[in-house]
């Protein structure tokens, strides 16, 4: 006589137990390594975001004033770095530095003098910053990276 079970005597429910937290214990792996990625992916467009209106603010403040005011760019540079005019403790993103910031005007680019439009002659201004690294707090899963260079560039008065 053949038995279609090991256990004939046990319902199949208590065979199944343990089956539920196995399947759970797969799958959870999967899903938790994806929402891992995810708030990787979130965290690194936030910080970009951050840099690009960082960069946008600073190359605002700068288009108001003269070409090659020292002043105007260190109040800028400290505006990409630390979200104000003047110098902070925690910069807006960890790890940027005001040494990451570039800032090119009429009196340090021969690019941005004078540039000719349909409309008369303007300088610009050019506020860049680059080299900065991307740190994951899921190392294992995402790799760190460098961002590429974000720059933002308006007429500048004459």
């Amino acid at each position: 006589m053949t038995t279609r079970s090991a256990h004939p005597r046990l319902p199949l429910r208590t065979r199944q137990r343990g089956v539920a937290a196995v399947e759970f214990g797969l799958v959870a792996m999967v899903l938790i390594t994806l929402l891992l990625g995810a708030v990787e992916f979130g965290r690194a467009m936030n910080q970009y975001a951050a840099l690009t209106r960082s960069t946008r603010d600073a190359v605002r403040h700068l288009s108001e004033k003269a070409p090659g005011d020292a002043g105007a760019i260190a109040e800028a540079t400290n505006l990409a770095v630390y979200g104000s005019t003047s110098a902070g403790t925690t910069a807006l993103v960890s790890g940027l530095t005001t040494a990451q910031v570039t800032v090119l005007d009429a009196s340090s680019s021969g690019a941005h003098r004078l540039q000719s439009t349909g409309r008369g002659v303007i300088n610009l201004v050019e506020v860049r910053i680059s080299g900065l690294d991307f740190q994951p707090l899921a190392s294992w899963l995402v790799p760190a990276f460098t961002f590429s260079p974000i720059s933002a560039t308006m007429r500048q008065g004459l």
